[in-house]
């Protein structure tokens, strides 16, 4: 049975010099996705650098797999960081985008008028 590949949040930041976050992905990465993200920080340049978190349930092999696959942006001068999300980062959210231990967000919901029983 072959393995799902691992989820990841991509981060690209800009060289140094310049502010802020170029791009940010999540997805499976699949060769795809690598070729892409990989793309992406060549396309930012010399001195940008590439932030990877790989899934909680991630094995270690994963984690070595996805660093492999982006070594090679290391000899573009590009930084890679390559790194498996803590479990204590993953937090169960509830239908409103909040954590289960937030208080609930306000949900303006519609209200219909009651139809008189005539």
């Amino acid at each position: 049975m072959e393995r799902q590949p691992p989820r990841v949040w991509a981060r690209i930041v800009s060289p140094d010099g310049k502010s802020g976050t170029i791009l940010h992905r999540t997805e499976w990465l699949t060769p795809y996705t690598a070729e892409t993200i990989s793309e992406d920080a060549r396309r930012a340049g010399r001195g940008a650098g590439l932030d990877v978190t790989v899934a909680a349930n991630a094995t270690l092999a994963d984690v070595a797999r996805v660093r492999e696959r982006f070594a090679p942006l290391l000899r573009l001068g590009i930084r890679v960081n390559v790194r498996r999300r803590d479990r204590s980062e993953v937090r169960p959210l509830r239908l409103d985008g909040n954590p289960v231990d937030a208080p609930p967000a306000r949900l303006d919901l519609p209200v219909h008028a009651r139809r008189s029983r005539s």
